[in-house]
């Protein structure tokens, strides 16, 4: 009788040990996925910044899908490809040649989606704008859907 429950609580440990290490893994993999959604995102901003569009069709070819889907509420129609997404940018950086996309916060992401707080600022550091972009990302992470949000306040 003894023995069985010294068995039993081997087993338990045993069992204890293998999901503390699954726990482990799995964060491990959660922090892994994060920190590349991250770049993604930062090479985003960095290529939308580019005063290049030689330079920003090379960073953002590396983060959008081909078919990447951009929505906003200043657009008629979606943007749904990645071609008319660098076209959209490089227009808005003619008409307002001083202002960068920043990141407002750190962005937050899980299952593929992440979420972005993003401000434009002024070359002399006034916030033009603020809001928010909502996305996914596919198995390369390439962005493949963008959805933009200006804050009202």
């Amino acid at each position: 009788m003894l023995t069985i429950k010294i068995n039993q609580i081997e087993d338990h440990l045993n069992d204890s040990q293998s999901i503390k290490y699954d726990i482990l893994f799995h964060k491990r993999q959660v922090r892994k996925y994060m920190l590349e959604i991250q770049q993604v995102i930062e090479d985003y901003v960095s290529g939308w910044n580019s005063s290049k569009p030689e330079d920003r069709l090379l960073l953002m070819k590396k983060v959008l899908a081909e078919n990447c889907l951009y929505l906003d509420s200043h657009l008629a129609e979606p943007v749904d490809n990645l071609e008319t997404h660098c076209q959209l940018i490089e227009s808005f950086k003619e008409k307002f040649p001083d202002i960068s996309l920043q990141l407002s916060s750190p962005p937050d992401s899980h299952h593929s989606h992440f979420k972005l707080p993003w401000k434009m600022v002024k070359k002399n550091g006034e916030v033009l704008i603020k809001g928010q972009f909502f996305g996914e990302v596919n198995q390369q992470n390439q962005i493949t859907k963008l959805v933009g949000f200006i804050d009202k306040n």
